[in-house]
């Protein structure tokens, strides 16, 4: 019995099976309602529940998909139906095809990581260890400031006031841990990091929050979102830096006006042009203020 059919045979006998797509629906759920299928599977869905979700192939003719799918820029990606939303608790929201916008955006912490993981065969010759993560370890961080805020506002004081926005969960796109050789650490502090925004100087391990901010993506209170990562590195603890992956100069302008690129202004913060770290093509900016993307590994 191959797994397709191992699936609606455990349906029919209630012995697992819906809590297996009950899973998988929860946890496309939890990223807004649009996934990578390569994350899905690094969560550990197996590939037969996914085929259950997006085609149902029952004796019941209107039974209709909790999933939909499609391939953007050779990344595959599927989608909540407005079924699959209900049936992850979710009756009031309607399924939202991903149009060029939000598969563009989506599709763009991937192609990050095809990017890293390229430099990260080369960073690890020499003792740096690099590991980008866009999923349950990143969701738990977000979940551990919650809690931290908590009790930063039973403390009260200024802490306690600032760590109110860290109760909105801010979740960035993904997490760069970086483990630096300890003859590293001062080149490193020099060249790629001279600043960060949490209180320490982080030793060995340095994280850095990835904030991918193209031109076509919703617009958002710039200030607001920045204010969540100075307050994230500086009491919640959950990153050292942030790297903000910008292709426009309406993006740049936006975060320029909040002090972004000033590290006197906010430290920790840092800027990339989205055509210099593994992403779509887009006029150049003449702006970087991370220096990753220069150093030259196999020299």
């Amino acid at each position: 019995m191959d797994t397709l059919e191992r699936i609606f045979a455990a349906k029919r006998l209630e012995d697992g099976g819906e809590q297996l797509l009950a899973d998988l629906l929860s946890d496309v759920a939890a990223d807004g309602g649009v996934a990578l299928l390569t994350d899905l599977l690094a969560a550990g869905h197996d590939r037969g529940v996914i085929a259950a979700a997006l085609h149902p192939e029952t004796d019941d003719k209107r039974a209709k998909p909790l999933l939909k799918g499609s391939v953007v820029n050779g990344i595959e990606l599927v989608w909540c139906t407005t079924l699959g939303w209900s049936r992850a608790g979710f009756s009031n929201k309607r399924e939202s095809p991903v149009g060029s916008r939000t598969a563009r955006h989506r599709t763009a912490p991937a192609l990050f990581d095809r990017w890293i993981c390229d430099k990260a065969r080369k960073a690890s010759e020499v003792g740096v260890i690099l590991n980008l993560d866009r999923g349950r370890g990143m969701r738990m961080v977000s979940e551990e400031m919650t809690q931290k805020a908590w009790a930063l506002i039973r403390q009260g004081g200024t802490a306690g006031q600032e760590a109110g926005i860290l109760l909105t969960r801010p979740i960035p796109d993904a997490l760069l841990v970086e483990d630096w050789h300890p003859d590293s650490l001062k080149w490193r502090s020099e060249n790629v990091y001279p600043h960060v925004g949490s209180p320490e100087v982080p030793q060995s391990e340095i994280v850095t929050a990835i904030e991918v901010q193209l031109s076509d993506t919703a617009a958002i209170v710039m200030s607001q979102k920045v204010r969540a990562h100075d307050v994230a590195m500086r009491h919640g603890g959950g990153w050292h830096a942030v790297l903000w992956i910008v292709d426009s100069k309406d993006v740049l302008a936006r975060l320029n006006r909040v002090g972004v690129g000033n590290p006197i202004e906010k430290p920790g913060h840092y800027i990339v042009e989205a055509r210099n770290v593994g992403l779509h093509s887009h006029e150049p900016l003449g702006v970087g203020t991370w220096k990753w993307t220069d150093i030259a590994w196999d020299q």
